[in-house]
């Protein structure tokens, strides 16, 4: 198994979304790549277990969202 590519895939995968948002805080930028890090590996080996990259667009997108549509719901339902 390529594990040096994994690795490396996982990393980029996990790394855009240090900068979205781009704040310039260490930690919290820190935090931000290290979080999806281990859902990047399991997708990485995934993907090359099945070789189809489509599913995996839409469950991203469905998880995009998700977490708009919890960011705007969620302080509309705790700000009474």
């Amino acid at each position: 198994m390529p594990t040096l590519a994994i690795i490396i895939v996982a990393f980029v995968w996990s790394f855009q979304h240090a900068v979205m948002p781009l704040t310039f805080d260490p930690k919290y930028m820190a935090f931000r790549v290290l979080s999806p890090l281990p859902f990047s590996v399991f997708s990485t080996l995934l993907y090359l277990r099945y070789r189809r990259l489509v599913p995996f667009a839409i469950a991203h997108a469905l998880m995009d969202g998700a977490g708009v549509v919890i960011g705007v719901l969620l302080p509309l339902l705790t700000s009474s």
